[in-house]
């Protein structure tokens, strides 16, 4: 530990600290702090930074490699031993990681002070995905730093070509997520063949001799099969992120019951809103008694045709499919048979006039709404509840006598 910590002293790499936690920060806050209310999403925020700071901590580590390669051959030293290289690679991850991991911090923290997330912390998993990232650069930054050499031009060119392979591996690899929902986790399986491939990268790394001849030639070539190995396996174990078995629900106490899945806490009031909004709908009207979002109830969300879409943040989304469900539960709306455009036409007015209902306001101011169905919009905006009510009673005779 006292070899790390002088090496933390001295390293180049630690006037590259302030970078690495600008980046940080400008990534985590740039787009907002939408994320703040979910654990889940600032789980997934506090993750975007780490191809960012992977590109920079790689160019940094074969600028540090490379200098230290000059200064020991300027001792006429002609390799150092693993230990030395190890102790200088851990140095330069010490801050790299310790910049990724003050920013995920950060972000627990401004969830914290929300108070809107409800009980839970940032999902390990998601944390780990981008640490393998910013590991592996390390990795592949000591690498290049020892073999080539050069303090200024291979760190730019390395940190361009480390840009473009991680824009493609991370994704091919599962190992950078935008947007999240909690239908999906991270399986631990699958994570730790890359696991192995960041670690035996430092490895390779750290135990490559300098000259033909090294007696560090078993080590490094102990650890290439590492790696292949854990390439190979990426291959066999799939995806890292998996359906997630449903817990216990977060649900409205309300009739209807709408249920989320519990990442949704903090959503819980506007979803009670919409409950009571669904519960005044008129007759015919079919209101369930319970709603779940998709993949609650056990079915894959991508195969789940009876839950709602959730879309956090989005309340017209969310009306909209509601109202998709009141309209699939009234038997005069959800007649399969019936093609005529005039009952079409006045099943779209009525259930557009539901979402507008649930939701609690029109959308937008308008414009984005398709000309047939702007005075349905309009009416929602300016008419009385009553008035609208009887709208809704006159409109219906177009579907009622429909048999089904």
């Amino acid at each position: 530990m006292t070899t790390l910590w002088m090496e933390l002293r001295r390293s180049p790499v630690r006037l590259w600290f302030p970078v690495f936690l600008a980046i940080t920060f400008a990534i985590l806050f740039g787009r907002g702090v939408d994320w703040a209310g979910s654990w889940l999403d600032a789980s997934a925020a506090a993750q975007l930074p780490a191809v960012a700071v992977a590109v920079v901590l790689a160019a940094a580590t074969a600028s540090a490699a490379a200098r230290a390669r000059r200064d020991d051959e300027r001792r006429g030293v002609d390799a150092s031993t693993w230990r030395i290289e190890a102790t200088r690679l851990g140095a330069a991850l010490s801050y790299g990681l310790g910049a990724y991991v003050i920013g995920h911090a950060v972000a627990a923290a401004v969830v914290l002070f929300s108070g809107a997330a409800g009980p839970g912390f940032l999902w390990p998993g998601y944390l780990v995905m981008g640490a393998i990232v910013v590991i592996g650069a390390a990795g592949i930054g000591q690498f290049v730093g020892n073999a080539v050499g050069g303090t200024v031009i291979v760190p730019v060119i390395l940190g361009v070509a480390v840009l473009f392979v991680f824009s493609v591996l991370s994704a091919a690899f599962d190992l950078s997520v935008r947007r999240t929902t909690p239908y999906f986790e991270v399986s631990w399986s699958a994570l730790l063949p890359r696991v192995g491939v960041a670690v035996f990268l430092c490895a390779t790394a750290v135990t490559r001799p300098r000259r033909v001849g090294s007696d560090r030639r078993s080590p490094v070539r102990v650890a290439s099969l590492g790696l292949l190995a854990s390439v190979i396996a990426i291959g066999v174990v799939g995806s890292v992120i998996v359906p997630r078995v449903p817990p216990s629900p977060e649900c409205t106490r309300t009739v209807p019951r709408l249920c989320v899945w519990p990442e949704r806490h903090g959503s819980i009031p506007t979803l009670t809103a919409m409950a009571e909004r669904m519960a005044a709908l008129p007759e015919p009207f079919v209101v369930p008694e319970t709603l779940s979002e998709i993949g609650l109830s056990g079915v894959p969300a991508d195969r789940d045709f009876d839950g709602f879409v959730f879309a956090d943040g989005d309340s017209w989304r969310t009306a909209g499919a509601l109202a998709g469900a009141v309209a699939e539960a009234t038997p005069a709306l959800s007649c399969e048979g019936a093609a005529d455009p005039e009952w079409t036409t006045a099943r779209n007015e009525l259930t557009y006039w539901a979402r507008t209902w649930i939701a609690g306001e029109p959308w937008g101011d308008g414009s984005r709404t398709d000309d047939d169905l702007r005075f349905v919009e309009d009416m929602a905006a300016h008419a009385s509840p009553e008035a609208q009510f009887d709208w809704v009673e006159n409109r219906w005779e177009s579907v009622a006598e429909r048999d089904c």
